[in-house]
């Protein structure tokens, strides 16, 4: 049964603390100096061969650091900016996103690279999400992270596990932060509500957060019901990623058991928005949704 609680406030607030700041976001700041110095090659019309003979770089390299796979240091920063006719004036700018694309992100400290998903959702201000068989993570209690984690194919050490959780408890608490909030707006299929994740106990925890998160200014919830029928997901899950203070393109990311896939195709982007939206109007409005939660919530 799920009991009422105060509008806004997080289940387990006080566990949410216990895990440090988020600190810096470097792979937002290395996305948007690669892709503004590719802009200026671009803009001087010059190809990758042409800029790679003066500075003495394999096309390879350059191509790395213009997708943002590697970084480039001040001194062959500087000399590109000189082949791109960037007046020293400017130059500031270029070296501010460096110094900032130099920072170590916050998951540094868990074990994990600045490659994958976590380093993208820190950039992110917007997170349109679509679960089939589960809570999305952003809204799990510790409890059932905690299982889903166990149950991944992933092979995971002790360690590791509490590593895992710690991020994605992190991960979390910029849903209720006032300095640097993430929007959420979240569709769950029905069938997640009824999958016993760890058991009664852990599911009348995780199914009461979700109404409690559902209540934040950040997040939207809603449900994809059964009754629906087929729908134009069943494929499996995905998000989408915006970047409004980086004004980088949207990204959409998909999980699946052999890996992960994410790009910023415009194509690719654009049938994935196409796919949440019609999703948004098939699923029921939030306070519908909200009352489902509740019902599935009598079984535990």
């Amino acid at each position: 049964m799920i009991k009422p609680s105060q509008p806004g406030i997080p289940r387990r607030a006080s566990q949410l603390r216990n895990y440090p700041a988020m600190g810096e976001r470097p792979r937002g700041r290395r996305r948007q100096l690669a892709r503004r110095l590719k802009t200026l090659r671009e803009r001087n019309r010059l190809t990758l061969e042409e800029v790679c003979e003066p500075m003495q770089f394999s096309t390879s390299k350059l191509n790395r650091i213009e997708n943002a796979e590697n970084l480039i240091d001040i001194h062959e920063l500087k000399s590109l900016l000189d082949i791109y006719c960037v007046t020293a004036d400017r130059w500031p700018e270029y070296f501010d996103m460096l110094a900032a694309a130099k920072q170590r992100g916050w998951w540094r400290a868990y074990g994990l690279d600045d490659r994958g998903y976590v380093p993208m959702e820190a950039d992110a201000s917007l997170v349109r999400d679509f679960s089939l068989a589960c809570v999305p993570g952003l809204l799990q209690t510790a409890d059932y992270a905690r299982t889903m984690l166990r149950a991944s194919l992933a092979q995971r050490s002790s360690e590791r596990l509490r590593n895992d959780l710690a991020v994605r408890m992190i991960r979390q608490k910029r849903l209720t932060s006032a300095d640097d909030p993430l929007h959420l707006v979240a569709i769950v299929d029905e069938s997640a509500l009824h999958r016993p994740v760890g058991g009664p106990a852990v599911m009348a925890e995780q199914l009461a957060q979700l109404v409690e998160r559902a209540a934040l200014n950040t997040v939207t919830l809603q449900v994809l019901p059964t009754n629906h029928g087929a729908h134009i997901a069943q494929a499996g899950t995905f998000s989408l990623l915006s970047f409004d203070e980086l004004g980088e393109p949207d990204v959409a990311y998909a999980e699946h058991p052999l890996g992960a896939t994410h790009t910023d195709r415009e194509a690719a982007v654009s049938r994935a928005t196409m796919t949440f939206d019609r999703l948004r109007s098939d699923a029921l409005s939030p306070a519908d949704s909200e009352a489902l939660v509740r019902r599935a919530a009598e079984q535990y």
